[in-house]
């Protein structure tokens, strides 16, 4: 079953491929949105591409994880720190997705899951800009995201 965890340096791991280590689950996300039903949101993958809504509402927020694709597939969601996703890309291209990382604020994370595989986490999510990303290698070695496999995803407020 997929663990969720919410630690940058986790995601940092994964940018060096580091893809075996086991992670805990936490959430290091607050809100000041009121008590409600968590948003869930449906996340598809595909080679090389997530398909999910662009804009939802900040607040507990259910990840439906389902994996559409051939090949296994993972999910990040890193929270943009102060840059746009334009500058997170380019950074990302430059300097690679370590460096890119260092903006950021992982929020939640599912291991990779097979073809036709789901999985589900909790996160609460704040107002921003978020990405998806999958760092999952292909046969060849390079990383999904390294294909294109993100997605933008804006959080706000209503």
């Amino acid at each position: 079953m997929p663990r969720c965890l919410t630690s940058r340096t986790h995601l940092l791991g994964i940018a060096a491929l580091a893809l075996t280590a086991f992670w805990g689950c936490g959430d290091n996300g607050s809100s000041e949105t009121p008590d409600r039903e968590p948003i869930v949101l449906e996340v598809s993958a595909h080679e090389y591409y997530f398909l999910a809504a662009e804009t939802i509402t900040a607040g507990p927020t259910t990840l439906l994880f389902k994996n559409e694709g051939q090949e296994d597939h993972e999910m990040a969601l890193v929270q943009l720190d102060g840059v746009s996703t334009e500058e997170f890309h380019g950074r990302w291209h430059q300097e690679g997705l370590v460096s890119a990382l260092e903006s950021t604020n992982e929020r939640a994370y599912l291991e990779a899951i097979g073809p036709g595989e789901t999985g589900q986490m909790e996160a609460d999510l704040e107002d921003g800009e978020y990405v998806f990303i999958c760092q999952t290698p292909t046969p060849d070695g390079t990383p999904h995201g390294d294909k294109g496999m993100t997605k933008v995803l804006t959080v706000t407020s209503e």
